[in-house]
This record gives C-alpha cells, structure tokens and sequence, in this order.
C-alpha cells in the first residue's frame, strides 16, 4: 500500500491520518490545519511555543532563521527587518537605524551641509562629557577616540560608532537617552538653522 511507503510523510497529531506526497505538502498541511506551528528557519513542526523553541535555537523571532551562537541572530541580522523609522534631521532621507542617520550627517551627504565638526560640537555641548570626552574634541580638531560608551568605556572615532554599538549590545540602556533624546535634535537643526542663514 503505498502509504506504508516512506516516500510519503504522515502528520505525527493525535487524531489527525493525513499523509503527504513531500514534506512541503506536510508543512503546508500542518500551516492549514494548524496540527504544529511551522518553524520557517529550521522547517520542523513545533507542537508548543515558537518563541521559546525560538530562543532555544538562537533563532530571529521576525524570520525564524537559525542562527550558531546567540550574538549571530542579534543585532546586524535584524536590522532589515526594521521599518525607515529615523527621518533625516536635514533633509528627508529615512533610516532603518539611528547610527546610520547619523552616519549619514558625518559623512556630508545630508543636503544640509553638516559636517562631522558640526555634529561633534553640538554632541559635545550636550553631554556635558557623559558621552563625548568634551577636551578631545575641544583641543584636537581631528580626535583619534573622542565618544565613549558610558556601561562599558569602550571609545569610538565617532557618534555613529557609538550609537551602532548601543543598537548591538547590552549597552544600548545606558544610551537610550542620548539615542531617543530630542534635545540632540533640536540643538542640531537650530546649528543648521544658523548656518544656513550665513
């Protein structure tokens, strides 16, 4: 009989004798009949929590991809995953991340003419040192590590470092204010506001 063939695959559900020609007609019976949750990373029949199997796996919880370590399934991976939620502070560029909006600024390609001495600056009056060492950026107008990450004290060449690593790691508590603050914001368009009318 050909259902005793192993060419075929049964649905492994109490109650449930569906058997299909592939194992993509299983998953899809699984999906429609809602026998398992379907694993899209690992394509398995989950009969339990898809989070925890998830997290179990090193897993994205967005795609479902299996990754080998934890940090491999965090921060860079999900970033195509984000919607363009940062608008430019200068023009109207979108960004999936708050650290590429900022690159954006330093590398001069916003149609505001910003540059990376701009941004610093205004950086650098607002933290009042918290996040850039205030005298590097003061004293040398090129500074090898002028921003600091205030958890863990490792330095960076610029915001956009700093911020790309707050987006990556468990640091990211200790920069929520400076990352989401709108005093940032608004210094820097009144700077550009100022600028402008030179």
């Amino acid at each position: 009989h050909w259902c005793d063939s192993s060419a075929y695959h049964r649905c492994s559900k109490a109650g449930c004798d569906v058997e299909e020609s592939s194992y993509a007609d299983l998953l899809q019976h699984w999906r429609d009949a809602q026998c398992y949750t379907v694993c899209e990373g690992c394509s398995s029949g989950i009969d339990g929590d898809l989070a925890t199997h998830l997290q179990g796996n090193n897993g994205c919880m967005i795609c479902h991809q299996h990754f080998k370590t934890l940090l491999s399934g965090d921060g860079m991976h999900q970033i195509p995953h984000y919607a363009a939620d940062y608008k430019c502070w200068g023009c109207n560029c979108t960004f999936r991340c708050f650290s590429t909006m900022i690159l954006h600024l330093e590398a001069g390609y916003c149609e505001s003419g910003c540059t990376i001495s701009d941004l610093n600056e205004v950086i650098a009056d607002l933290s009042g040192g918290r996040y850039v060492m205030k005298d590097l950026i003061s004293i040398h107008p090129d500074p090898h590590l002028p921003f600091e990450c205030p958890k863990c004290d490792r330095e960076f060449r610029s915001y956009s470092g700093l911020m790309q690593h707050a987006e990556q790691t468990s640091c990211s508590r200790s920069l929520t204010h400076a990352q989401k603050g709108r005093s940032l914001q608004r210094a820097f368009e009144r700077m550009i506001l100022i600028k402008s009318r030179c």
